[in-house]
């Protein structure tokens, strides 16, 4: 519980200070990704590659939540939420309470990254479907990259980017849970 409390207060900070103090807020969800992989792998002590495949699941489902309510908040209020002071803290408490609950449904259930060995001295054999993984995370972190690099000005309908993204992860993640027989 205390690991948690540090990580998240120390990833706010983060987050602040890149978005904020140093005006990079076109790369801080790049730097904040590894960050993120780090903290997990430093503080919760899970072996590099596991907190990776983790920590860009997480982050880049979420990415991808927000942009679903964006789109959505856009549609319903006529206006851009993202600039929009009072929509944009309702975008992001909706965005955190849904992910809560899904988080909630995800222990309920007993479900998720069950395969993850917890330990500082775990070694990793590379199988296929780790290596199959492996590749699966980084186009789609790629994807996801690109994605919002385009979302953040240059192209101004990302509905169909976002239908796009979202297809591509479904489809890795019925492929991989296929091939682990999950």
């Amino acid at each position: 519980m205390y690991e948690a409390i540090f990580a998240s207060s120390l990833l706010t900070f983060v987050s602040y200070f890149l978005r904020f103090v140093s005006q990079l807020e076109v790369i801080a969800p790049f730097i904040q990704l590894a960050c993120l992989i780090i903290t997990i792998a430093v503080v919760f002590r899970f072996h590099f590659y596991y907190s990776t495949v983790m920590s860009i699941t997480g982050y880049v489902g979420y990415g991808v939540l927000q942009m679903l309510y964006l789109i959505l908040g856009n549609w319903i209020f006529s206006t851009d939420v993202a600039t929009h002071d009072v929509l944009k803290f309702f975008l992001q408490g909706t965005s955190v309470v849904t992910i809560f609950l899904i988080g909630w449904i995800i222990d309920r259930k007993d479900v998720g990254f069950d395969y993850v060995i917890y330990g500082k001295s775990v070694t990793i054999r590379f199988s296929k479907t780790k290596l199959y993984l492996i590749g699966a995370i980084s186009s789609f972190l790629a994807l996801f990259g690109f994605v919002y690099l385009l979302v953040s000005g240059l192209v101004s309908d990302n509905g169909l980017m976002l239908l796009f993204l979202v297809a591509v992860q479904i489809f890795m993640l019925y492929k991989f849970f296929k091939k682990t027989g999950e």
